[in-house]
């Protein structure tokens, strides 16, 4: 008979860098609703509204959903954007 001894929680980290082009921000509707609610002339509201914008779509991805020994994706904790 199965019980909790049968389950593995399992922690990992992952970190990655990825090109964006402005143009394709702004055409984006996410953006343009976002972005109404900061003064975008302000560098650091600009990139507060972009680490927004960017942790909504991150929080949205389904990592291992297709690994079969999973019970569905995984959580993912403490989401990290940093503006380079």
């Amino acid at each position: 008979m199965r019980d909790l001894s049968d389950l593995i929680n399992i922690r990992f980290a992952i970190s990655g860098k990825i090109e964006l082009d402005w143009e394709r921000i702004e055409l984006d509707q996410e953006w343009q609703m976002l972005s109404e609610r900061f003064d975008l002339d302000d560098p650091e509201q600009k990139n507060a509204a972009l680490t927004k914008y960017l942790l909504g779509y991150l929080s949205q991805e389904q990592i291992l959903a297709m690994m079969p020994v999973t019970n569905g994706p995984a959580d993912l904790l403490g989401l990290n954007v940093e503006i380079l």
